[in-house]
């Protein structure tokens, strides 16, 4: 497939769906649920006393996203909600191109593209991040970004420097985020050019730079907070409300109108 084809197929399949997620925001704006109420109070609190550190006693271990509105909504003078929406807009665009470029260094077919462009713009787990508050747009976009840099064919001091960057911005963004130190050390050490040395030396530097700062600011919020994981309610559930849990998430994948009833 030309370069001029894929530019074209991923162009119109890009507008659609920001045609498509500025319709869906437009009358009621972006959608809140209830993880959203977390991100709106820390955003809040980040505005009033972010220089005196009021926000870490929350006990967030993502903060990452509410600081992006908070910045955002303070560069453009608007309300976090407005904010949360143009940046919503932006990133699911971002993700589909950048989704596009990878499929297209795989697969080299316009007709496997074409496919792709339609099922990326009416896919509805993402497009139902795109329209809600919340970090998984972001964090998507993040480990897009991290597989750009992981496959890159060389591998310098920069690029180790960017997967690192990347693999401590992705676990302060969301909680999976934690799952891209062992991805990252293990392609590090099995898939790099070079001898078995460089390689284990590369995977042990990746590591040693991810796992600290993330273990530090995990241990500050356990020293600060009254719960690990973010979370003020401690309860037991049984293998049954979990596999209940499990289809009625997977349900809400291929039905999103079942958690959003403004669709």
């Amino acid at each position: 497939m030309t370069k001029l084809a894929f530019i074209l197929i991923t162009s119109a399949g890009c507008f659609l769906l920001l045609i498509l997620i500025l319709t869906a925001t437009a009358s009621k704006g972006i959608v809140i649920n209830q993880d959203s109420q977390e991100h709106i109070i820390m955003a809040e609190i980040m505005q009033k006393s972010f220089w005196q550190g009021a926000w870490i006693l929350s006990g967030s271990l993502t903060p990452v996203y509410p600081l992006v509105l908070v910045c955002l909504a303070a560069i453009a003078d608007s309300s976090l909600l407005s904010v949360a929406r143009w940046l919503n807009l932006f990133i699911a665009c971002f993700i589909y191109i950048l989704a596009a470029i990878l499929l297209w260094k795989i697969i080299q077919n316009r007709s496997v593209m074409f496919f792709a462009a339609i099922m990326m713009s009416f896919s509805i787990p993402f497009f139902a991040n795109a329209i809600s508050l919340g970090e998984e747009a972001l964090f998507i976009l993040l480990m897009l970004i991290f597989l750009h840099v992981l496959l890159k064919k060389e591998y310098s001091a920069s690029v180790n420097f960017w997967l690192i960057l990347l693999t401590i911005i992705s676990c302060l963004t969301s909680q999976s985020g934690f799952c891209l130190i062992p991805t990252g050390g293990l392609f590090l050490m099995l898939f790099c050019p070079g001898r078995l040395r460089y390689r284990f030396r590369r995977m042990i530097i990746y590591l040693s730079f991810t796992i600290i700062p993330w273990g530090l600011f995990y241990a500050l919020n356990k020293m600060i907070s009254t719960f690990m994981i973010n979370n003020p309610y401690q309860y037991q559930s049984s293998i049954l409300l979990r596999a209940n849990f499990l289809i009625k998430t997977l349900i809400s994948w291929f039905l999103p109108w079942r958690n959003y009833p403004g669709l």
